[in-house]
């Protein structure tokens, strides 16, 4: 994200446009429309609106992330993981094939069935099998 779309996200968000901001930035990140639809219809819609605002800093941790590839993902020691569920946004495969290729010792899994919010019993045995590995 440019210093210009973050701008023209504020002045949305200033004008009331919540709405506006969020679906651009749910079609930003790559969300079809029959998920953005699923999710401003669930119990969260409502709030995922009025929280618009933060939307702002969403689009700086985007732009902070291009630089952070460039620069600073191939010297972490540490390991990472990352993941993504079937049922979240098309782009994430992408975004993290983007960062476990730079990130030395870096992996990525693709959950079955999961959004971009995983279930606890799904998440908790992958995390545990990453975290005590030797």
């Amino acid at each position: 994200m440019t210093n210009v779309l973050i701008r023209q996200i504020q002045n949305q968000v200033a004008r009331g446009k919540n709405l506006a901001v969020v679906l651009r930035f749910m079609r930003f990140v790559g969300m079809d429309e029959q998920l953005i639809k699923d999710t401003l219809a669930s119990e969260h819609g409502q709030t995922i609106i009025d929280m618009a605002g933060t939307i702002v800093y969403e689009a700086e941790i985007q732009k902070a992330s291009k630089a952070f590839l460039q620069n600073n993902a191939a010297n972490l020691p540490m390991p990472v993981l990352m993941l993504a569920g079937t049922k979240s946004f098309k782009t994430a495969p992408a975004i993290m094939a983007s960062f476990t290729q730079v990130i030395p010792h870096a992996e990525s899994r693709i959950i079955e069935g999961q959004t971009h919010s995983v279930e606890p019993e799904v998440i908790s045995p992958i995390l545990q099998e990453f975290f005590l590995r030797a």
